[in-house]
């Protein structure tokens, strides 16, 4: 199988611009025949064909089996270029392993080690099968398993060892230890390996041999005798044999290959005989074209089929031969499968040390049988060329035939052709004028206004530019440029802001002169209250204040393209009939004498008239309606005359007054009553007046946009509404990153890890088994979806096994607990610097064989809590509170009996309840799953009584705590059930526990189970080993709800794994796994989480319960709430993504308020 193409190949055109939506077509590799492509590595998801390249010219996946031919076309099928072959070819068995070709699984390969490996899984590209784990097993064994019964001669994997039983009834046995039931195999010698005493080797002679001591490196086997010993001379004989029945199957095969090759060329001869006959058809085709050369043309093809015929001819008796070829290699195949049988028959009667070579052998018989059935493919495809060679021949005379009728139809073509060109050129004449005319008034785009037009001729009036700097269309008016459109898009275009405080420069797209502007909803006045010159920024002249809604609407202006004169008018169109013109009218009425021509002068009009007064003299009667001098008599002396008793003075207070004064007083509005108001401020609604009171919480008002909740925390929105947080969950959607390797070492029971939070660094302690099994810790840094880590550091310097990690917050320093080569108990306290961690001297906590070691931090009482098992004193399980000393060691308190008989513990901190939760194995109530709760005082731990949450043989315990919920869940194997895992929810009360109902989340058996809580998600992460589904590392996510629980999709990680743990970085809410053989570590992302919390845009807390679209007012920075419940005061609380109060940051971090009481909350931000 082969993946076409790299991943995201990009594909791009002559020019250089991407193929948008180009064409790859597929066919079988040298035939038209499509062939199918699939978009998975599996082939059950077929592709079109063509496969179309995306908008930008990428190619989606591509998958297909051996070689193709290769189309690239564009969208309009124009053929770019032919590749063929293309893909690889698939692996034959046996073959040597290579880094590029992508093996499906039982893929049979080489190693470099000379060792026969399967491919465990599709898709395994570049995983080398000597060093890489999870993608190859070693060919025709199985892994070792204690409880089965091996007979002599069984071969089992233990390890990267294969080993063959030497006895019957050989039943747990570790073949690693147990040398007088199992014997180590081995292949081809290797300068490097170190050999250990027993195992076997094929030497560079063909000899096995095997080893006579440990340590054994270097030496060559054949001139090594101190180290190395060789088979019987039979034995030697059969790996001889077999060696040259290998070789006569190997020149089987090529022999069959060449023929098959010979096959092939006369396959092509034969299509190529085929092509020349096509061509001579095409060539007929194009002579009816061209007039003038038919005749010949026709000529050339009739010529061209008859070599075409005698090609087939040929190629038609080179098939013959290569089938005759193919028949001999036939034979000669089959000759070998003969020899290598009889070579596999003489090696079985050897010792089993010799079961390589006989087995050799059966695969050069395989390989000999493959040869023959090549052989015979090779005879069928020549006699297919010979028929196909036959039928070109035929399909040649016929377009002889054809070239000639092409000649006849070529001479009317020519006389019809000679038509089209006259009518052609009179098209062409047409055309040309039209464009000319088309060229005066539309003059292209240019940079700058043009003073002609594009013949050099003056312009005329309704040509057309386009500004390429402005991007703007002109058009001349007879002597001037003007844009012919306007700026703004149809009449009127409206833009709308909300003002920050004091912002005066707002941008909008206008014409100058046809802008209005409008401030909350007033229409402000030009050139006083705002300008608008430039056509892009209205400018105010006061700043405006913050949540001012600005309003500006911008009118379309547009020129008429073509505006006539009063004189083009005229002679455009003819005066109406009937309608008189001034001449017309002077002939037709004859001026009167008594005319007033002679008022047409001021001066001599008043003159005329006999008067005497100036114009603005005479304005001054303008209203008077009787005798002037009669009205000035008839007028009062003074105000007495006129009945008033008012001065002057008081009577000018009345300047200005435009209503009836009493009418105006009396609608005045009486203020409401003072009393009682001391200290309040006069407000009103806009119709009424009120008196209200200062509040010291400062508030703002603002249009709700969903309804709010007294006390709901509240951000505001871009369109200025507010809203509460809201937190949106994807379900199912658990996804794991790319394996990293974290060491070469390998590891099984020896590891642990753990988050140090205030560096944000997963710590890793593991078992080097690379530098003399010593305990070592290694730092890693998650980015996005993926980790890296930095060296390894020793804490350890003899061999080490079962550490555990856990973090102490309070003093930001890590612990480690451990046993050491003497069996001892200790524990070691770290330091995190960037990528580096240091480490001071270990303690002690147990002189004895300690086992099962956990260790966890307990926050309340800034404590370390130890669970171990005291092997020498019959398996009890015992807990002990360590303390960290201010030399950064740590000192122990008395040891504490939880069970007297148990195995499979972990332990949990519940921080809700400030308790220690040891779950285990108690063996010796039925193996029964039981639950402890501690409680730690000064430097001691005491317990409550035994709870069982599984009555049945309860393995792979695994027990983490969920801050939330105050809840734990504890993840186990049920091997009462068909060893299905299970998950259970527990509630702490007291130094007791409570559980829910128990929830199976797979059919199939898991292992080597951890788990993690993730805060960020409320999910719990679990992973484990799938033993039902080929040792795959797998993980799945776990949801509380009261004291029930649910899981989600499960997610692969890896394939062959081994033990798995889990730490969880709540820095960036990734949880890591970390499992061997090989140490990797992968990160795990529980759930797709989005929010609308910002750390921009928390305001405050709603006063109150609104509406969607009521007016809400909200309690801002400075403010104090009284609608919350269970703080505690003097406390910082944080908001959380789901719109909740924590004292822990979420992300983003969000600082909500101090609390002063369990319900009040002075609002911060």
């Amino acid at each position: 199988m082969a993946r076409f193409g790299e991943i995201n190949a990009q594909y791009f055109d002559d020019s250089g611009a991407p193929l948008g939506s180009g064409k790859l077509y597929f066919y079988e590799s040298g035939t038209t025949t499509l062939k199918n492509t699939f978009s998975d590595i599996n082939l059950t998801i077929p592709n079109t064909n063509p496969v179309i390249l995306t908008a930008a010219g990428r190619q989606p996946n591509i998958f297909f089996n051996g070689n193709a031919k290769g189309i690239l076309a564009d969208k309009n099928d124009v053929q770019i270029l032919v590749r063929d072959p293309i893909g690889e070819t698939g692996t034959n068995f046996g073959d040597a392993w290579v880094a590029t070709t992508i093996y499906s699984a039982n893929a049979v390969v080489i190693g470099s080690d000379g060792v026969y490996y399967r491919s465990l899984a599709n898709g395994n590209q570049n995983n080398n099968p000597t060093t890489t784990s999870g993608f190859w097993t070693l060919l025709y064994s199985v892994e070792w398993n204690a409880g089965i019964t091996y007979s002599v001669g069984d071969v089992v994997t233990y390890g990267s060892t294969q080993y063959q039983s030497l006895q019957n009834t050989n039943l747990n046995q570790n073949p690693s230890t147990q040398t007088a039931y199992w014997v180590s195999l081995a292949f081809a010698w290797l300068s490097t390996r170190t050999y250990a005493i027993n195992e076997n080797v094929v030497g560079t002679d063909g000899i096995l041999y095997t080893s006579l001591q440990n340590a054994n490196i270097g030496n060559v086997p054949a001139s090594s005798a101190a180290y190395w010993v060789g088979t019987s001379a039979a034995a030697a004989a059969s790996a001889t044999a077999a060696a040259g029945s290998a070789t006569a199957a190997a020149g089987s095969a090529t022999a069959a290959a060449t023929s098959e090759t010979n096959a092939a060329t006369s396959a092509t001869n034969a299509a190529t005989s085929a092509t020349a006959s096509a061509s001579s058809a095409t060539d007929s085709a194009t002579s009816a074209t061209a007039s003038a050369g038919s005749a010949t043309a026709a000529a050339s093809s009739a010529s061209a089929a008859a070599t075409s015929e005698t090609n087939a001819a040929g190629s038609a008796t080179a098939a013959a031969s290569s089938a005759t070829a193919a028949a001999t290699s036939e034979t000669n195949a089959a000759n070998s499968a003969t020899a290598a049988a009889s070579s596999a028959s003489g090696s079985s009667g050897s010792a089993s040390a010799a079961a390589a070579s006989a087995t050799a052998a059966a695969a050069s018989e395989t390989a000999a049988e493959t040869a023959k059935t090549a052989a015979e493919t090779a005879e069928t495809n020549a006699e297919t060329a010979e028929t196909n060679a036959a039928t070109s021949a035929t399909a040649a005379a016929g377009s002889a035939t054809s070239a000639a009728t092409s000649a006849t139809a070529a001479a009317g073509s020519a006389t019809a052709a000679a038509g089209s060109a006259t009518a052609a050129a009179g098209s062409a004449t047409t055309a040309a004028a039209t464009l000319v005319d088309f060229e005066e008034l539309y003059l292209g785009a240019k940079s700058t206004a043009p003073t002609v037009d594009n013949q050099g001729n003056a312009l005329v009036a309704g040509a057309l530019y386009f500004n390429t700097v402005s991007n703007t269309m002109f058009v001349y008016s007879g002597s001037s440029w003007a844009a012919a459109g306007s700026a703004v898009n149809g009449t009127a275009e409206r833009q709308e802001y909300v003002a920050t405080s004091g912002q005066t420069n707002f941008s909008a797209t206008y014409d100058v002169g046809f802008v209005d502007v409008y401030l909350n909803g007033s229409k402000l006045i030009p050139t006083t209250d705002f300008t608008a010159t430039n056509g892009a920024t209205v400018i105010l002249t006061t700043g405006a204040v913050t949540g001012d809604n600005v309003s500006i609407i911008a009118y379309g202006a547009f020129n008429v393209a073509d505006v006539y004169t009063q004189a083009q008018s005229d002679a455009r169109y003819a005066q109406i009939a009937n309608v008189y013109n001034k001449t017309d009218s002077d002939a037709r009425y004859t001026q009167q004498s008594n005319n007033l021509s002679d008022l047409d002068n001021a001066a001599t009009a008043l003159t005329n008239l006999g008067l005497t007064a100036t114009a603005a003299e005479l304005n001054y009667t303008d209203g008077v309606t009787s005798n002037i001098q009669t009205q000035l008599d008839a007028k009062p002396d003074d105000l007495t005359d006129l009945g008033v008793t008012a001065t002057a003075t008081e009577l000018n207070y009345v300047d200005g007054v435009t209503s009836n004064i009493q009418t105006q007083i009396d609608n005045i509005d009486a203020l409401p009553s003072q009393t009682g108001n001391a200290g309040n401020y006069l407000t009103t609604d806009g119709t009424d007046a009120s008196w209200a009171e200062i509040s010291a919480s400062p508030t703002l008002e603002a249009v709700a946009s969903g309804t709010l909740a007294n006390g709901d925390k509240v951000i505001i929105n871009s369109d200025g509404t507010v809203s509460v947080i809201v937190k949106t969950v994807t379900p199912n959607s658990t996804t794991a990153g790319n394996t990293v390797t974290v060491s070469s070492a390998s590891t099984n029971v020896s590891l642990g890890s753990a988050f140090d939070s205030t560096n944000g660094k997963v710590i890793i302690a593991f078992r080097n088994t690379s530098n003399s099994n010593y305990g070592t810790a290694v730092v890693g840094t998650v980015n996005g979806n993926s980790i890296s880590f930095g060296s390894n550091y020793v804490f350890e310097s003899s061999a080490m096994l079962y550490p555990s990690v856990a973090y102490n917050s309070t003093d930001n320093k890590i612990a480690i607990a451990f046993q050491n080569s003497s069996e001892d108990g200790k524990a070691i306290i770290g330091t995190v610097a960037g990528n580096s961690i240091s480490f001071v001297t270990s303690t002690r906590f147990l002189s004895s064989t300690t086992r099962d070691i956990r260790i966890v931090y307990d926050s309340a009482n800034n404590k370390f809590v130890i669970c171990f098992q005291d092997s020498n004193n019959s398996l009890t399980q015992k807990a002990i509170v360590a303390t960290l000393t201010a030399a950064n060691q740590l000192s122990y308190g008395s040891e504490t009996i939880v069970n007297s008989n148990t195995s499979e513990t972990d332990i949990a901190y519940d921080s809700g309840s400030g308790k220690i939760i040891v779950a285990y194995k108690d063996q010796d109530n039925g193996s029964y799953g039981t639950v402890r709760i501690g409680t730690v005082s000064g430097t001691s731990i005491s317990f409550g009584s035994e709870v069982v949450f599984n009555s049945a043989d309860t393995r792979y315990i695994s027990v983490s705590y969920d801050s939330k919920n105050n809840k734990s869940a504890i993840f186990y194997a049920n091997f009462g059930n068909s060893e299905n895992p299970n998950g259970i929810v527990g509630t702490v009360s007291g130094t007791s526990i409570s559980f829910g109902t128990a929830v199976q989340w797979t059919t199939n058996n898991a292992t080597r189970i951890s788990s993690a809580y993730d805060s960020g998600t409320g999910l719990f992460v679990v992973s484990y080993r799938d033993a039902s589904e080929s040792n795959y590392g797998k993980v799945v996510a776990a949801e509380i709800s009261g004291t029930n629980i649910s899981f989600q999709n499960i997610v692969t990680f890896n394939l062959a794994t081994e033990w798995t743990v889990l730490a969880y970085d709540s820095v960036n809410k990734k949880s890591i796994v970390s499992f061997g053989n090989t140490l990797k570590s992968s990160v795990i992302t529980s759930q797709n989480i989005s929010t609308t919390l910002t750390a921009e845009n928390y305001i405050g807390i709603s006063s109150g319960s609104y509406s969607n679209g009521a007016t809400a007012k909200i309690q801002i920075v400075g403010s104090v709430d009284d609608a919350q419940s269970g703080l505690t005061a003097g406390q910082s609380y944080y908001a959380q993504i789901d719109g909740t109060l924590s004292t822990d940051p979420d992300d983003p971090n969000v600082f909500a308020g101090t609390a002063v009481s369990a319900t009040k909350l002075i609002v911060k931000g």
